[in-house]
């Protein structure tokens, strides 16, 4: 498969910022493959109604099945990441661990998700300056492979609940 697309997947609700990346895209005609559920809201059907003609954007129902859903992403040569409410995503850690280039919303969990490190937009604006830019510091994507295996481990991850339980209970 080609790996000239980018890539997102969210449930589509108007705190993940799925027009924002949209528009972005349309803007630079640069192909984006988006997996969400399009059909559970007017929200989503009036995004699937707007987008799902446009040549660049391409719109799919919800992948359930993990392999298939990490083919898809492990094969794309951008990840964007629209969330702007809820914490640590496992969908961004997932793309830390595959290594992709990721673009995210810029708010302070994404941003300590990523280890302060990154590359950040919060408009369509700003994703469009982002995207037009050719390089993408290759730095920035080992330092999110190490600081993903470092910090989203499930040894890591059980460690701090057990730390932070004990805690509670002292």
């Amino acid at each position: 498969p080609t790996d000239d697309f980018a890539f997102s997947v969210c449930r589509i609700v108007p705190e993940n910022n799925i027009r924002t990346i949209l528009n972005a895209f349309k803007k630079v005609n640069k192909f984006i493959v988006f997996v969400g559920n399009w059909y559970d809201s007017d929200y989503g059907l009036s995004i699937w109604q707007e987008y799902n003609e446009v040549p660049c954007i391409k719109l799919i129902n919800p992948i359930y099945d993990q392999k298939e859903l990490d083919a898809l992403r492990s094969n794309c040569n951008l990840y964007v990441h629209g969330h702007s409410a809820g914490g640590t995503n496992p969908s961004l850690v997932e793309a830390m661990k595959l290594g992709l280039k990721i673009i995210c919303f810029d708010v302070n969990f994404n941003r300590e998700t990523l280890g302060g490190k990154g590359l950040f937009f919060n408009n369509s604006e700003s994703l469009v300056n982002i995207l037009n830019k050719e390089n993408y510091p290759k730095e920035l994507i080992e330092f999110h492979i190490n600081f993903a295996d470092t910090n989203y481990s499930w040894e890591k991850v059980s460690e701090s609940y057990f730390q932070l339980f004990e805690s509670l209970y002292k």
